[in-house]
C-alpha cells in the first residue's frame, strides 16, 4: 500500500548537487564538471536518474505518480499551492513533533534552529514556511 503523506527524507539530501541540478535544469548549462546533459526531466523515472547521477541522495517517494514541471518566468508571479492532505498531515505531525531543518543550516549557522517550544509556535511557523514557499522565486 502506498502512504499518500509519505515525506521526502532531506537527511540524506546532497542539497548542494540537488541544486545544481536544479539550476541546470533551470539556465540549460550544466553546473557539473562530468560532461553529461541534464535536460529537464519529463518523466519521474528520467528525473530520478538524474537524481542518481548526480549523486544527490533524493529518492522520491512511491506515491509519486507524475511529474509535473513549471519553468517560472521573472515577469510572471506564480502561485504554487501545496497538496491539502500534506499541509493538514505536517499540521498533525507538528502537534507532537518540532521542525526538521536541512543539515546545511548547521554549516552556514555553526548551529540548528533552536526547537519551536509550543504547538502553536510551531504552527506559526508552519504558516510562515507554506506562505514562503508558496511564492518564493528560489533566488
Amino acid at each position: 500500500m502506498i502512504n499518500m503523506l509519505e515525506p521526502i527524507n532531506i537527511a540524506a539530501i546532497n542539497y548542494e548537487n540537488w541544486g545544481r541540478l536544479v539550476k541546470t535544469w533551470s539556465t540549460g548549462r550544466s553546473y557539473f564538471d562530468d560532461g553529461t546533459v541534464y535536460p529537464i526531466p519529463e518523466s519521474l523515472e528520467e528525473m530520478q536518474e538524474q537524481l542518481d547521477a548526480v549523486q544527490s541522495g533524493l529518492k522520491l517517494p512511491k506515491r509519486m505518480k507524475h511529474l509535473q514541471v513549471v519553468h517560472m518566468n521573472s515577469d510572471t508571479m506564480t502561485l504554487r499551492l501545496p497538496p491539502a492532505n500534506l499541509v493538514e498531515a505536517s499540521e498533525r505531525r507538528l502537534e507532537k513533533e518540532d521542525y526538521t531543518f536541512p543539515p546545511f543550516y548547521d554549516e552556514a549557522y555553526q548551529h540548528q534552529p533552536a526547537p519551536l517550544q509550543t504547538h502553536e509556535d510551531r504552527m506559526k511557523f508552519h504558516a510562515r514556511r507554506i506562505g514562503d514557499y508558496t511564492i518564493a522565486n528560489c533566488v
